[in-house]
């Protein structure tokens, strides 16, 4: 069931010309309906027929009274107040009407409010013709839906803009601190800025003596009269619709199966500051739950600014090996990596640089070939000045070492590499052949070293025909999985999805876990998923066969990704992906979530035990603790 209800006005103003047509407008208006929104539409009685056989077709329309611009407050009031028009406007298309028009908006949604035909907790303004402004109309259509589809916060108004806030509030030129075409919020916090709006007009139009554009009026609210909005960057485009993620991200810590540990590390001491346990990456080897700690020489302050312990500010990463215990998944053995071992060539820098960054940042672990594999970013190592780059290589548990080492150059150059995922696709023939030989060595220990020898070539030759396939998810709009070539150590894109590229947030999605199988999940659960698959109307026409289809996702993979947004300091939330295991093409994803709260949170670590899922997270770069949540309460209930 949808949460929001988008208002929005066509009224004939005679400013129709051969550019902006009332049909071109009317045909931009159908993008919007055909959006699936729910809409409420005001009209003037010139053109109410027309858009009633719009509605007609699109039953998520909703024709509300007909108006006619000298009907509206704005108008009655400038009828009543002597004023003039800015002196810096288009004069064809800023005239009074088109100033009275605009300045409108409040009191078609105050109105929709308090009908509230969709019964809705959430509303926004969306202009009629906004379509025209998207350079991706389908992805700008999706966005509308999901915002509509997802939970959003109880209290919040968020409104975009072009401009920073200005110190000044000249009537005269267009201020464009707000774009005008779209805010959105819930039912109290809209209608708390409508009725702003309706007390306050009258006096802006009488000290300003100018009818000026509705964001020059909302810019003097802001700063005269302390309404305070949520602002978000954007322009006149597609990011008028990038409504921030914290007002639609679910918290997982207000769930009633959320759990937490906290781990005690030992100290890896410095000449400066103790290292500080961060982001922590786990792998199940055979019977072994391995956990690889990322420790840290800085600190993130409150705002997102580094803070150096280092007296040359150098960031230097070093990693610990964990044991888990089985059950409790609680550390049992403790190990620092040997950063020696890595026998890669350093970065050579001129004599008046040097490098600042040092050690295996963000390591993942994975199994390759019956060994424990890892990929991680670097700087000291990489080819290239002040450029990170990936290393892949063997993790040894036992030893503490990263053996056969290799840089790996991206498909074109790039100054920064970041969050490679690797995905591995098992030779099931393979795991048959080494089976079947080692029952055969079970059954007879007697054989001279000749025939040892002869075995072990065989087996060589076997393993060289049969290994694992090793990918790497490089990008995630559209999807790029690639391989290393081995003979320039670069990773080739093989594979390419195109089915998250119109799928809101995927835009700017990064890896955050590697991916492992999907184990079943309980019936309550797939009953739950069904039914906020019923729920969706965008996938009605779906038969039951079809939706339980999706909802029994048994045998796919599953992980984390993640995106960030810019705020001081960076908001990080994070989204479960499942994948198919053979093809590795996107299958479905959750809602967007944080963990605890907006803010710094990484994660890369993630397994599910006894249907739950187990995330190793930090806040704040630091901070390192086991997350779990009940399968049920993070349901994947979309689709690519």
């Amino acid at each position: 069931m949808s949460s929001i209800t988008y208002v929005t006005a066509f009224i004939d103003i005679n400013q129709n010309t051969q550019n902006k047509s009332i049909d071109w407008r009317f045909d931009h208006f159908c993008d919007l309906a055909r959006s699936g929104i729910n809409l409420c539409v005001y009209i003037d009685t010139k053109w109410f027929d027309r858009l009633q056989t719009i509605a007609n077709i699109y039953p998520n329309v909703k024709i509300m009274k007909m108006v006619n611009l000298q009907d509206t407050f704005v108008s009655k009031t400038c009828s009543q107040i002597k004023y003039t028009l800015p002196s810096v406007r288009n004069e064809e298309k800023d005239t009074a009407d088109y100033m009275m028009l605009i300045n409108s908006k409040y009191e078609f949604t105050k109105d929709a409010i308090q009908q509230n035909v969709w019964n809705t907790t959430h509303f926004a303004w969306i202009d009629f013709s906004i379509f025209y402004i998207f350079k991706n109309k389908e992805l700008s259509a999706a966005g509308l839906r999901s915002l509509s589809n997802d939970k959003l916060a109880s209290k919040f108004f968020a409104i975009p803009g072009c401009w920073n806030k200005q110190t000044t509030n000249s009537p005269q030129s267009v201020n464009w601190r707000f774009c005008g075409g779209f805010f959105i919020g819930d039912k109290n916090s809209v209608m708390d800025f409508c009725e702003l709006c309706e007390r306050k007009f009258p006096e802006y139009i009488r000290s300003m003596k100018c009818l000026s554009w509705e964001v020059n009026f909302w810019a003097w609210l802001e700063t005269m009269h302390k309404w305070s909005p949520t602002w978000y960057s954007a322009d006149h485009n597609d990011r008028i619709l990038y409504v921030p993620a914290s007002f639609y991200a679910t918290q997982l810590n207000k769930n009633a199966s959320f759990k937490k540990t906290t781990y005690s590390y030992p100290k890896i001491d410095s000449i400066y500051d103790p290292y500080t346990p961060s982001s922590a990456a786990y792998l199940r080897f055979k019977d072994q739950h391995i956990l690889n700690t990322r420790f840290i020489n800085y600190r993130l302050s409150d705002s997102g600014h580094y803070t150096f312990n280092h007296p040359e500010q150098l960031i230097i990463t070093k990693n610990m090996r964990s044991i888990l215990h089985p059950d409790t998944f609680e550390p049992q053995k403790h190990a620092e990596m040997q950063d020696k071992t890595v026998h890669l060539q350093k970065t050579q820098y001129p004599d008046d640089n040097m490098c600042k960054i040092y050690g295996l940042e963000d390591i993942r672990l994975y199994e390759y070939n019956d060994k424990v594999r890892f990929i991680a970013t670097n700087r000291n190592y990489s080819p290239h000045i002040n450029v990170n780059r990936m290393i892949v290589g063997d993790y040894d548990v036992e030893s503490m070492a990263y053996l056969n080492c290799r840089v790996v150059e991206p498909p074109q150059y790039t100054w920064c590499e970041k969050n490679w995922i690797p995905l591995v696709k098992a030779n099931d023939k393979a795991n048959d052949k080494a089976n079947d030989k080692a029952k055969d060595n079970d059954k007879d220990k007697a054989y001279d070293k000749d025939k040892d020898k002869a075995n072990d070539n065989d087996n060589d030759k076997a393993n060289d025909n049969d290994k694992d396939e090793e990918y790497f998810i490089y990008k995630w709009s559209p999807m790029e999985i690639g391989q290393i070539d081995p003979t320039n150590n670069t990773l080739r894109i093989v594979k390419t999805h195109m089915n998250t590229v119109n799928v809101p947030d995927f835009r700017r999605v990064r890896g955050s876990t590697v991916f492992i199988e999907l184990e079943v999940r309980s019936q309550e659960g797939l009953e739950r998923n069904e039914l906020e698959w019923n729920e969706d109307t965008s996938r009605s026409s779906m038969t039951k066969p079809q939706r339980r289809a999706h909802s029994a996702v048994e045998g796919s993979l599953v992980g984390v990704v993640h995106f960030s947004e810019e705020k001081s300091p960076r908001e990080y939330f994070h989204i479960l992906v499942t994948l198919d295991k053979d093809t590795f093409c996107p299958i479905r994803y959750s809602r967007t979530f944080c963990f605890q709260k907006v803010g710094i949170e990484f994660c890369t670590g993630f397994c599910i035990k006894d249907n739950r899922y187990v995330f190793w997270i930090s806040s704040m770069d630091r901070e390192p603790e086991m997350i779990s949540i009940d399968m049920e309460d993070l349901p994947l209930c979309n689709v690519f």
